[in-house]
C-alpha cells in the first residue's frame, strides 16, 4: 500500500544536518538580535551522544525523554497526531536505541509530505470520478456544473474525441467539479450527508488542501496546532469518503461478461 512508503523518515532532517549545542560559549550563533533562540528546540550533543535538549535563551539544559520520540518508520498520520497530542515543537526519531533524525511541523511542507496527501487525494478523484460516472448521465454531469465550467470542458472533451483519445466526460473534471455534481445531483445522501449545506461544508476544505499541495509556494501547515489538526481532519475525510465510494461501487450491479 502507497500510504505505507510514506513515513517520518522521509521527512525528517537527519542528525549530520542539526544544528546542535556542543557547549561551551558560543551562544551568540543560537539567538537573534532580541536574545531569543532561533530555533524552536536545540538537540545537545556530546561525545556523539544526544544528552539533552535546549528549549530557551536560558540554555538549561533539558532530558530528552520518551514523550519527545517516535520510531523512524512511524506512519505520517502518527506523526501528525503526535504534534497535535503532545504539542511540541520537534519530534525525534528513534531507530534502534540511537537519535537519527528529528521532525518540526514545518517539515510537513516538505515534498514528500505534499505527495503523501496527493497520493490520497488522487484515489479519492479517482473514485468519486468512477462513482458519479456509474450513476449519472453525461448530460446531467454538465448540467449540474457552472456554465463557463460547462463550456470549458465541453470544449476540452470534444477535442480529445476529435483526436481519437478514449478518455470519459469525468476523467476531464477536477475535484471542484466533482464535489459539485454530488452535490447537485443528490449523491451526497448515499455518501451520509444529510443536506447540499452539509457536503458542502463538509468537503470544501480538500479543495484548499488540494491546492495546497499542487502549489509550493503555498504552505501546506503553518507551525500551529490548529493548522496541524486542519490537515489531519482532512486526510480522514479523504479516507473517509475513499472508503464509503470503494463500498458502494462495489455493491453495484455489474454488468455480465459472459454473453
Amino acid at each position: 500500500m502507497l500510504r505505507q512508503k510514506f513515513t517520518a523518515s522521509l521527512i525528517m532532517t537527519p542528525r549530520e544536518k542539526w544544528v546542535y549545542w556542543p557547549g561551551g560559549n558560543s551562544r551568540e550563533d543560537f539567538l537573534d538580535e532580541n536574545g531569543n533562540l532561533i530555533y524552536d528546540v536545540i538537540p545537545v550533543i556530546k561525545e556523539q551522544k544526544v544528552v539533552g535538549i535546549i528549549r530557551d535563551r536560558t540554555f538549561k539544559i533539558h532530558p530528552l525523554t520518551l514523550d519527545w520520540c517516535l520510531t523512524h518508520d512511524a506512519m505520517f498520520d502518527d506523526l501528525l497526531k503526535f504534534f497535535i497530542e503532545k504539542q511540541k515543537p520537534a519530534c525525534f526519531l528513534l531507530k534502534r536505541d540511537d537519535f537519527i533524525g528529528l521532525v518540526t511541523p514545518a517539515d510537513f511542507n516538505k515534498a514528500p509530505a505534499r505527495t503523501a496527501c496527493y497520493f490520497r487525494l488522487a484515489e479519492l478523484e479517482m473514485r468519486l470520478a468512477q462513482f458519479i460516472g456509474f450513476r449519472v448521465e453525461e448530460d446531467k454531469i454538465l448540467n449540474a456544473l457552472p456554465a463557463k465550467r460547462k463550456d470549458k470542458i465541453l470544449k476540452s472533451y470534444n477535442s480529445t474525441l476529435s483526436g481519437n483519445v478514449d478518455v470519459s466526460l469525468v476523467e476531464r473534471l477536477y475535484l471542484t467539479d466533482l464535489l459539485e455534481i454530488v452535490k447537485k445531483t443528490g449523491l451526497f445522501e448515499l455518501l451520509g450527508y444529510r443536506s447540499k449545506t452539509q457536503f458542502h461544508r463538509g468537503t470544501q476544505g480538500l479543495v484548499k488542501l488540494r491546492n495546497q499541495v499542487m502549489h509550493p509556494v503555498r504552505p501546506l501547515v503553518e507551525n500551529d496546532r490548529e493548522a496541524l489538526q486542519h490537515l489531519y481532519d482532512r486526510l480522514c475525510l479523504i479516507d473517509r469518503l475513499s472508503m464509503k465510494l470503494k463500498e458502494l461501487f462495489t455493491r453495484e450491479p455489474q454488468a455480465d461478461s459472459t454473453t
